[in-house]
């Protein structure tokens, strides 16, 4: 999968996996995050991560890419424990 630019970006509330600024990136210890767009009474528009107290401002993404589909949980062996 490549990145692609912020202009192409979903802004119907769909979770994507963000590419941050590098400076946001070094605040936050990580270079990507899942983020989702949302217009804020008070904020504006912004990218929030879902489940979390943490948005950042539109400029603060520099790429994105579409969440692939999570592998299915694996099956439990007999004795309680992962195959």
């Amino acid at each position: 999968m490549k990145w692609h630019p912020m202009e192409t970006a979903p802004k119907d509330g769909t979770n994507i996996l963000l590419a941050l600024h590098p400076e946001i990136s070094e605040k936050k210890g990580t270079p990507v995050a899942v983020m989702h767009y949302e217009k804020r009474p008070i904020l504006g528009e912004t990218w929030t991560a879902p489940g979390w107290d943490w948005s950042c401002d539109l400029g603060s993404a520099i790429g994105w890419m579409p969440l692939s589909d999570l592998p299915p949980p694996p099956v439990a062996s007999s004795a309680g424990l992962p195959p």
